[in-house]
């Protein structure tokens, strides 16, 4: 059994129909049958009542890096999430999982 690992700064690229989409995911942890992406966020202002209507503006983006792992490992399951890192809150982004 292969064991966990973990991936800094991960440039993804791949073709969506006609479209070019590409980024670098900020954190890939791979351990077991699942693949955690995490992507890094600074925002100073964010808080509890408002966490969630930011979270919803990185909804498109967090989607193309999940597709984008889950072409690279198509047998795990994705878990992205978004951490921001001034307010130390770690947002689930479940609804986005796919088998």
């Amino acid at each position: 059994e292969q064991s966990d690992r973990c991936f800094s700064e991960v440039p993804v690229q791949y073709m969506d129909a006609d479209t070019l989409v590409y980024g670098i995911i900020d954190r890939l942890v791979i351990s077991g049958e699942t693949a955690f992406v995490v992507d890094y966020k600074t925002h100073r202002s964010v808080s509890a009542e408002t966490v969630a209507a930011l979270a919803d503006h990185y909804r498109e983006q967090m989607r193309f890096y999940q597709t984008a792992v889950a072409k690279l490992w198509p047998e795990k399951q994705i878990r992205p999430y978004l951490l921001f890192t001034h307010s130390k809150q770690l947002v689930p982004m479940d609804e986005l999982q796919s088998a």
